[in-house]
């Protein structure tokens, strides 16, 4: 090479898109994050206090009292928040309620101490809300690379950011202190990863990529047991991708899969083997999940009203508290032990296989139900707390028009993706058309697997099938939402290419 001459750079890959979108996402989530921390102080699943008693007891449970109720990485993560949990910061603030002179009244002290713990409680509150939008940045930016990796262009894959970035459930769910953040940003991984290792099973690394893979899917496990379904069905289709090119990989890379998961589950596994005496896996809220969607008061409701209407389950709980203080009382366990607990499981999965035994058209029924609920796009009308009579108040006229808004949002999104969905099977029917003389339909659907969109599709059948038989509502659809934007994105942008196609066609036949 002659020295005048100058090799050819690298293109540079523009990350200008990447950086509009996440500084977007970074204003949406961490606006409507940081104007609502008081509905962090809101536990309905009691993350918080599990979190509390483990930093306090050392123990996952209540005081001393070990649990399996939970899935334990979500209070986990709650727990290491350490510089604003810590001793350190509850010293200050202690030092800060103390500092009371003699002559201060004893109002004025408890004014004071109150103060000291909402101070903390605001304090807890700002970390938890860093925390989720921590994990929404990141989950944005991986449905970018998701979009990019489905052939997208950088605009278009912006626009399925955007969507993730201002999708109704992601939001609303980071307001609370509930697990759909964190599944959701394991949603966008999982597919992410597997997608990187199919790509790339031909590396000299490929070995250590599976085993880091399973031990993703372990992990998402114990922040949402339904990923186990997830890894179930990845696995069967990194058998089936992998058999194309050789028996071996077949069964080594998805044997290493395997072994991830079970090296990150095995210490919750193990852990409750000590405390329970018993191998749980998962949790012991399965059965109670299940009894709450297929239970008698619930299937009456299915029977007496129409289709989705909203049910009030306050009778079903006291009729369950009741029979379930007896059955515990004749059993001889205790309230609050470990062997209740256990019962409670056991006693609420009989429970509802007495349901769905004894009412199995009912049961039919309410899976279809089930279905349309964790893809319902009008969110449920919670009754207004003004008075009979009264007109209804701004703040529930304003949520009303919210819902509808929230339809909308939902009801294009869904469309789109349908029309991406129909796109992708009639391009696939051709491709198979044309390639089975030259090779067989198997090896095209195996190439398919070096996609996200096969990968996401296992997502959403590992989610839906559960949620046939156990208690669904539209939050459940929360990990989806990392997936369905880019398929109607894709669907969008399939639609723009078929009307240019179809537009440059006949201007070429008008200039003939």
């Amino acid at each position: 090479m002659k020295s005048s001459e100058i090799a050819p750079s690298a293109p540079r890959k523009n990350t200008a898109p990447l950086l509009l979108l996440l500084l977007i996402a970074l204003a949406v989530r961490g606006g409507v994050l940081f104007t609502s921390l008081s509905s962090l102080n809101d536990d309905p699943d009691a993350y918080a206090q599990l979190a509390d008693n483990w930093y306090s007891y050392g123990v996952f449970g209540d005081k001393t009292q070990a649990t399996a109720f939970r899935p334990p990485l979500y209070p986990w993560l709650l727990k290491e928040l350490v510089w604003v949990q810590s001793a350190q910061d509850r010293t200050r603030f202690a030092k800060r309620g103390n500092a009371l002179s003699d002559r201060e009244s004893a109002k004025a002290r408890q004014s004071k101490a109150a103060a000291v713990r909402e101070n903390l409680s605001l304090s807890r509150n700002a970390s938890i809300a860093f925390l989720h939008w921590l994990l929404g940045m990141l989950t944005v930016a991986m449905v970018y690379k998701l979009a990019r990796l489905s052939n997208l262009p950088p605009g278009w894959s912006v626009c399925a950011g955007l969507l993730v970035a201002f999708d109704p459930i992601l939001l609303q769910q980071s307001r609370l202190v509930m697990t759909e953040t964190l599944a959701a940003f394991f949603a966008a991984a999982l597919i992410l990863g597997t997608t990187l290792c199919v790509q790339n099973r031909k590396s000299r690394f490929r070995w250590m990529l599976f085993l880091f893979l399973g031990a993703l899917f372990g992990l998402s496990t114990l922040c949402r047991p339904a990923f186990f379904a997830f890894a179930g069905l990845v696995f069967l289709g990194l058998v089936f991708v992998e058999i194309k090119n050789s028996f071996a990989d077949a069964v080594v890379l998805p044997g290493l899969f395997l072994v991830g998961v079970a090296l990150a589950v095995s210490p919750w596994l193990l852990r409750n083997l000590r405390e329970f005496d018993k191998p749980i896996l998962t949790t012991t809220h399965g059965g109670y999940t299940l009894y709450l969607a297929n239970n008698p008061e619930l299937y009456r409701h299915y029977e007496n009203t129409p289709a989705w209407t909203l049910w009030n389950p306050e009778e079903f709980h006291e009729r369950r508290t009741e029979e379930y203080g007896q059955a515990l009382e004749s059993a001889g366990f205790l309230t609050g032990s470990k062997e209740a607990e256990l019962f409670q499981d056991r006693w609420t999965r009989e429970k509802a296989l007495e349901t769905i035994k004894g009412n199995r058209q009912t049961f039919l029924y309410s899976c279809a139900l089930r279905a349309g609920e964790l893809w319902r796009v009008l969110p449920n009308d919670v009754p207004d707390k003004a008075p009979r009579g009264v007109k209804r108040s701004l703040s529930g006229q304003i949520k009303t028009y919210a819902r509808y808004a929230i339809a909308l949002f939902y009801t294009w999104e869904f469309f789109f993706a349908a029309l991406a969905l129909i796109s992708l099977a009639i391009t696939s029917c051709r491709s198979m058309k044309k390639q089975s003389k030259e090779a067989p339909p198997c090896r095209s659907i195996a190439a398919f697997g070096t996609t996200p969109l096969f990968w996401g599709v296992l997502l959403v059948l590992s989610v839906q099938i559960p949620h046939l038989f156990y208690w669904t509502n539209m939050r459940m659809r929360a990990p989806l939402e990392v997936f369905v934007p880019i398929v109607a994105i894709l669907g969008v942008y399939t639609l723009k290419q078929l009307f240019f196609t179809q537009s440059s066609k006949t201007k070429n036949t008008e200039k003939q």
